[in-house]
């Protein structure tokens, strides 16, 4: 596919957007949720805090200090183990835990002598020492904080007598919303994003079709339909594209019915004039009633071959031909001979179709003497080019408002209809080959290149 196509890029620009939007709303949710733990986790310590600093004993006074921060003391010995044993821990080591336990958050201490010791630790010089400068783990640091200052205190697994508190807070439930919100926002927008994305691209893909049929109509196949239902814009353009086409259509087929009438009725008047030619006795008048009725006969073929030419259905017919075959074939269609020329030539055959390749030369050789300033027009053949030269007035236009049909500026209405550079360049270029044409010197000089 077109990496250019307007499909293609429509389609990368979805999933950029779509990758955009998705890692956003990824890191939005991960904020939020980071925000609320993090709140969680600053409510924990305070509670801590007060825990020490109070110095609490008896689990009468640490229910009481810690129901301002949302916390509620578990002293059910099943309860605890099973929050232990079932409950899937979040965060774990030796003095702190948390668990989650039938969509209940629960906070679990060490016995309340460890916390102390570990907090007393921690705001200590040893601290900075051992862990900060020594790089220590906290619980090396620790023990030999411990052995120090001369204190013994056990480090043990979760037990029952353990420190467990429930979060009553309502933020543990709002953090479980969160993610189940953030998910559906997310399906959501996602699901909204391929919906368009497939709404444009249903709008969008018939362009690819309206495209192939232009290009096919641009090689003159009229048989396309680009009809479409629907009311927008691109169904619009295809619409009156598929009516244009069936104008032109209408048009052709009415023009070549036209010229093929013209032709056929043409052809009667010819070929009696040649029999009536025939039968003359002063052979003059017979010779030369000839040559115009010859001349009559191909101009109607010539005709022809220009109107297979502009309609675009003709097919060349390309043979070896020597390059002076193909002049001697023109000066013979112009009626001229060589002395109204200065030919330069070589043997160089080329692979062309004689007739139509004949009409292209007929009519650079016609122009040339028709705007002859100054002495012969000149034909200088070469390996790769064919050059016809005459003197003459410099063009007030650029060549190629010349190769338009009906030009008549170059070609004037009492020397011709304006289509003899048309002709010769749209012949030049079904052949393959290169039109090239320079003023220098006061001498025009057009160049057929192999």
């Amino acid at each position: 596919m077109n990496r250019h196509s307007i499909l293609v890029k429509t389609t990368l620009f979805f999933i950029v957007i779509f990758i955009a939007i998705n890692v956003l709303l990824f890191f939005y949710h991960f904020f939020m949720q980071d925000k609320i733990v993090s709140l969680q986790g600053q409510r924990y310590i305070k509670a801590l805090k007060v825990l020490r600093e109070n110095k609490v004993i008896t689990l009468e006074e640490t229910k009481e200090k810690v129901k301002p921060y949302s916390l509620e003391l578990i002293t059910d010995i099943k309860l605890k183990s099973d929050v232990f044993v079932k409950g899937e821990s979040l965060f774990k080591d030796k003095i702190i835990s948390i668990y989650t336990y039938k969509d209940e958050r629960y906070l679990s201490l060490e016995k309340l002598p460890v916390l102390l010791e570990f907090l007393e630790f921690k705001s200590s010089s040893d601290y900075e020492e051992l862990v900060k400068k020594r790089k220590l783990d906290e619980r090396t640091a620790f023990a030999m904080y411990l052995r120090k200052h001369k204190k013994t205190v056990k480090f043990s697994r979760p037990k029952p007598e353990t420190l467990l508190f429930k979060d009553v807070s309502i933020e543990v439930h709002l953090l479980e919303k969160q993610k189940l919100y953030a998910y559906s926002f997310t399906v959501a927008v996602d699901l909204m994003l391929i919906a368009f994305y497939i709404f444009l691209y249903r709008k969008i893909k018939p362009l690819n079709s309206l495209k192939d049929n232009i290009s096919k109509f641009a090689m003159g196949d009229l048989s396309i339909r680009t009809n479409m239902k629907g009311k927008d814009e691109i169904a619009d353009v295809a619409n009156e594209f598929d009516y244009a086409i069936a104008r032109i259509k209408e048009l052709t087929d009415s023009r070549n019915l036209f010229l093929r009438n013209i032709m056929h009725e043409l052809k009667t008047p010819i070929t009696k004039g040649k029999l009536i030619a025939d039968t003359l006795d002063n052979d003059r008048k017979k010779q030369i009633l000839q040559k115009a009725f010859y001349r009559l006969q191909y101009l109607l073929g010539e005709f022809a071959k220009i109107e297979e030419l502009t309609s675009g259905n003709l097919k060349l017919k390309k043979h070896d031909f020597i390059v002076e075959e193909l002049i001697n074939q023109a000066m013979d269609i112009l009626l001229i001979d060589d002395s109204k020329v200065d030919i330069t030539i070589t043997d160089k055959i080329v692979n062309v179709d004689f007739e139509l390749f004949s009409i292209a030369l007929k009519n650079l050789i016609d122009n040339s003497i028709k705007y002859n300033t100054n002495g012969n027009p000149q034909i200088i053949v070469t390996n790769e080019s064919i050059t016809i030269r005459n003197k003459g007035d410099k063009l007030t236009k650029d060549i190629n408002e010349y190769f338009k049909p009906f030009n008549r500026e170059y070609e004037s209405i009492e020397k011709g209809l304006g289509l003899g550079l048309y002709i010769t360049n749209s012949i030049i270029k079904i052949h393959g080959f290169k039109f090239h044409y320079l003023y220098k010197d006061e001498h025009h000089n057009f160049q057929i290149v192999f």
